[in-house]
């Protein structure tokens, strides 16, 4: 919460790195170039979760294992700030629409008209994967979005960083 994908938008000139209150930036994202707004989501592999899911088993302290301690939360019912009960997530089903022999992926585009309603559609859609307010994130290994912004035609690969208590190491 440092403002990292902020300062990412103001690079590209637009609000394409989600930005909130809540950690947003629950995955390693890369921007590239490229001649369309798209994001690519990469799922962790089936075997991979599979690895993970034993390692907590073993050490639920483990460094690599808190992508599972944090999914394992979401499985719990929990009361939102308001004193309501948060949203209930089909855990085993998540797995079973994100989780793959070898991977996953999809795509999110940027709709062609573009402009401020198409980046917000096109950060909403985005949030489901990267919000910690979510379990999806978890179970995302990375995001790759191209862009046609000028510093990423120059060959400028920029990285957004997940903040120091998240998902990934």
């Amino acid at each position: 919460k440092t403002g990292k994908s902020s300062f990412v938008n103001e690079l590209l000139g637009a609000r394409l790195a989600s930005e909130d209150t809540n950690p947003e930036t629950a995955a390693i994202t890369t921007f590239r170039h490229g001649p369309r707004v798209k994001a690519t989501v990469r799922f962790v592999a089936q075997e991979e979760w599979i690895k993970l899911q034993a390692l907590h088993a073993e050490d639920a302290k483990h460094v690599d294992a808190h992508r599972v301690k944090m999914w394992a939360s979401f499985g719990k019912p929990r009361k939102g700030r308001d004193g309501e009960p948060d949203e209930v997530f089909d855990l085993p089903a998540l797995e079973r629409q994100f989780v793959n022999p070898g991977g996953f992926s999809i795509e999110i585009e940027l709709a062609a008209e573009g402009g401020r309603k198409a980046e917000t559609e096109f950060r909403r859609k985005l949030k489901e994967f990267t919000s910690g307010a979510k379990p999806h994130h978890c179970l995302v290994q990375a995001i790759e979005i191209t862009c046609p912004a000028p510093i990423l035609e120059e060959g400028v690969l920029l990285i957004d960083t997940p903040g120091l208590d998240d998902t990934e190491r």
